[in-house]
């Protein structure tokens, strides 16, 4: 998606796999996601308008606390003018999960 449909052949070889234009549109969402982050280290700041905000995820909250994310996915309706990305509540149990990774980060990094 990032190279314009160029994907690695079996052999090492890249072989050219043409967008839609559904896929062009979300990959052009991702990447104004992405610039935006880079710039402005908000991922909001330069979106797309037709793109969700992508709220802030705290990892350091209380194990009840609900967290939101962002999906990242084409228009299921294979628009082109709408997002398909959306924002949806973190299951308890992913949470719960997520939490116990982020606490071994530091040990895991030294």
């Amino acid at each position: 998606m990032m190279f314009s449909g160029i994907n690695t052949g079996f052999n090492g070889s890249g072989t050219f796999t043409p967008m839609t234009s559904v896929e062009k549109a979300f990959s052009e969402e991702l990447i104004a996601y992405w610039i935006s982050f880079v710039r402005s280290g908000n991922p909001n700041t330069f979106k797309l308008d037709r793109s969700p905000a992508w709220t802030e995820y705290f990892i350091s909250g209380s194990a009840d606390e609900l967290k939101q994310r962002i999906v990242l996915q084409q228009d299921p309706n294979n628009s082109t003018a709408v997002s398909g990305s959306f924002i949806e509540m973190e299951p308890e149990e992913e949470s719960v999960r997520c939490k116990f990774v982020a606490s071994k980060a530091e040990e895991e990094q030294n």
